[in-house]
C-alpha cells in the first residue's frame, strides 16, 4: 500500500517508516511536497532535515549515475523538479570517483571565462561511497570557482596562495567544448564584501562604533600581512575581496571577522625576492597603485591598495595613514590613536573590541621579534662545522709542501711559522677545556691575526698571504667580522657597567 504524504503529520509516524519507505516516498515527491514536508520539520527536527537532505542527495547520485552523457560537468538543477536542491557533478578520474555538490547560490562574476558557485559539501550515507564526505568539514559551505582556459601562471599562483592560506579543498581540470576548464573549490567565507556593509548593517539598525570600526580596520590589515607572512602579493586588494562577518556575542557586543577573498591575480615571492615585475597589468580602479599599471608588484603595492580602502570605505582618519606607510605601520597606528582616544574619553571601547586590540598587539609584538630574529639570524654567519680544524690543518699542510720551492733559510722560516700555527689549532680544539663556540672564536682570532701580519712571530709576508686565502677558501671572513663586532659590542657594555672614577680628597 503506498505511502501518502498526507499520512506525515507528525516526526513520530516519519520515524515508524523504514529506510526503503523513506526512499520510494521521496522519489515520487513532487517538488512541492518536499518543500511542504521540509517545511514541517524545519522549526523542531533539525536531525530530520540532515535525513532528507540525504535522500536527495541519494535521488542526485542516481540521476547523475542513470545519465548517458560525455559531458565531464553535469547540472541538475531543481527546476528540473526531480530534487529539491541543485547540484553538480564533476566526472572523476580512473583513479578518481565522480563528485557530487549542492549548489545553494549562483553568482556570474563580470568575466565571461570566470564563474562562482556556492556549494555545499553533502554528507554521505556511506562514506566508502563518497569520497568528498571528510569528516571534519561535513556541512561546510564551500565555493567553486569556474575558469575557462585559465592563464597558467595566475592559476598556479591562485592555488598556491589558496594552499598556503589553508583555503585550498580540491582542483580539477577537465577538457569541454568551450576548451579546458578548471574547478578551483575552496571554502567560502561568510559575511558580505566590505564595500556594502555599512549599508547592510544601517539597514538592520547596527552602526559601528569608532571603536569597532578601527577594529575593522586593523583586521583587514591582520589579514593582508597573513598572506604578506606567507610570501604571497594579493594584487587586487579592494572593498569586494574582503568579507566581513558581524556577529553578536553572548555579552551583546559586536564581533568582527575578516577574511581576504579572491586570490586571480595574487603573485607568490619566493625567499628574499621583494617584487615581480613584467605582469600583466589587472586592477581595480581608485585602489592599484601607480607601480601595477606597468606590470610590478609587490607587498607595497597592496600596502598602496589598502591604505585607499581603509580611507575611502573603512573611513579611517588619512592622518593614520602615512604615505608610503607600510601595513604593520598603518596597523600600530590605528591602535595607538584607539588607546589614546580611550584614554583621553573620547571614545569607549567595548570588551570585544578590547580583546581584539590586544590580540592585535600581540600579533605585532611576535612580528617585531621574528624581524629582530630574522635580521640577527641574517647577520650571524652560519655555524663552523666540526670538521674545520681537521680541514685546516690539511690545508696548512698541503701548503707546507710549496714552501720547499723558496730558498733554503726561507723554507725553513715558513715550515716554522706553519708548524707553530698547526700546535696552535691543535692546543684550542680542545673538546675538554673549550665549548666548540670557544674554540671557532679562537680559530677565528688567531687566523684573523696572522692573515693581518699582527701576530707576532707568525708574520712572514708568505705565512700571511697563505692563512689569508684559508680565511678565503672557508669562507670564514664573514665569521672574523662577527666576531670583532661582538667583542667591541662586549667592550662597551663593559665599559658602561665600569663604576664612575673616584675623586681624590
Amino acid at each position: 500500500m503506498p505511502i501518502e504524504l498526507g499520512s506525515i503529520q507528525t516526526f513520530g509516524t516519519w520515524h515508524t517508516l523504514n529506510h526503503e519507505d523513506k526512499v520510494k516516498l521521496w522519489q515520487e515527491m513532487t517538488p512541492k511536497d518536499r518543500e511542504n514536508l521540509w517545511n514541517m520539520f524545519q522549526k523542531n527536527k533539525p536531525e530530520v532535515l540532515k535525513e532528507l537532505d540525504a535522500l536527495d542527495l541519494a535521488e542526485a547520485k542516481r540521476y547523475f549515475s542513470e545519465e548517458k552523457t560525455d559531458e565531464d560537468v553535469q547540472k541538475l538543477s531543481r527546476k528540473e523538479g526531480k530534487t529539491r536542491n541543485s547540484y553538480i557533478m564533476i566526472k572523476g578520474t580512473s583513479e578518481q570517483e565522480d563528485k557530487v555538490y549542492r549548489l545553494s547560490l549562483d553568482k556570474m562574476s563580470s568575466d565571461e571565462s570566470t564563474r562562482v558557485k556556492t556549494i555545499q559539501k553533502e554528507q554521505s550515507q556511506d562514506q566508502s561511497e563518497d569520497r568528498m564526505s571528510v569528516e571534519t568539514d561535513q556541512g561546510e559551505n564551500l565555493v567553486v570557482k569556474i575558469l575557462t582556459n585559465p592563464d597558467p601562471e595566475l592559476l598556479k599562483n591562485e592555488i598556491e596562495a589558496l594552499r598556503k592560506m589553508n583555503d585550498l579543498v580540491d582542483v580539477i581540470t577537465r577538457q569541454s567544448s568551450d576548451g579546458e576548464k578548471t574547478y578551483i573549490i575552496m571554502k567560502e567565507k561568510p559575511g558580505m564584501e566590505l564595500f556594502e556593509i555599512h549599508e547592510k548593517l544601517a539597514k538592520k539598525g547596527i552602526n559601528l562604533t569608532p571603536a569597532q570600526n578601527a577594529i575593522l580596520a586593523i583586521k583587514c590589515c591582520q589579514v593582508i600581512l597573513k598572506a604578506h607572512q606567507h610570501g604571497i602579493i594579493h594584487g587586487d586588494i579592494s572593498p569586494t575581496n574582503f568579507k566581513i562577518d558581524i556577529t553578536r556575542t553572548a555579552k551583546g557586543d559586536i564581533h568582527i571577522e575578516v577574511n581576504l577573498i579572491d586570490f586571480g591575480n595574487a603573485k607568490i615571492l619566493d625567499p628574499g625576492q621583494t617584487e615581480i615585475t613584467g605582469q600583466k597589468a589587472i586592477r581595480t580602479k581608485n585602489y592599484a597603485a601607480p607601480l601595477v599599471a606597468i606590470g610590478t608588484y609587490s607587498f607595497s603595492t597592496d600596502d598602496f591598495a589598502l591604505r585607499q580602502m581603509l580611507h575611502d570605505d573603512v573611513e579611517i582618519f588619512s592622518g593614520l595613514l602615512d604615505k608610503n606607510a607600510s601595513t604593520t605601520e598603518m596597523m600600530t597606528k590605528i591602535i595607538e590613536d584607539l588607546e589614546k582616544r580611550s584614554q583621553a574619553h573620547e571614545i569607549t571601547i567595548d570588551e570585544e573590541s578590547q580583546q581584539a586590540m590586544e590580540t592585535a598587539k600581540s600579533e605585532l609584538s611576535a612580528q617585531k621579534e621574528k624581524a629582530v630574529t630574522s635580521s640577527v639570524s641574517a647577520s650571524a654567519p652560519k655555524p663552523l662545522d666540526e670538521d674545520l680544524f681537521k680541514n685546516i690543518t690539511l690545508a696548512i699542510n698541503k701548503y707546507k709542501q710549496t714552501a720547499a720551492l723558496f730558498p733554503s733559510g726561507e723554507k725553513e722560516e715558513i715550515s716554522v711559522e706553519l708548524n707553530s700555527i698547526l700546535k696552535l689549532l691543535k692546543s684550542i680544539n680542545n673538546p675538554n677545556e673549550n665549548t666548540f663556540l670557544q674554540r671557532q672564536v679562537m680559530l677565528t682570532s688567531l687566523l684573523e691575526k696572522v692573515a693581518s701580519g699582527k701576530q707576532k712571530g707568525l708574520n712572514h709576508p708568505t705565512v700571511v698571504i697563505i692563512i689569508d686565502a684559508i680565511i678565503r677558501d672557508y669562507g670564514l671572513k664573514q665569521h672574523i667580522e662577527f666576531i670583532k663586532d661582538a667583542k667591541q659590542k662586549v667592550l662597551r657594555e663593559a665599559q658602561n657597567l665600569k663604576p664612575p672614577p673616584k675623586h681624590k680628597r
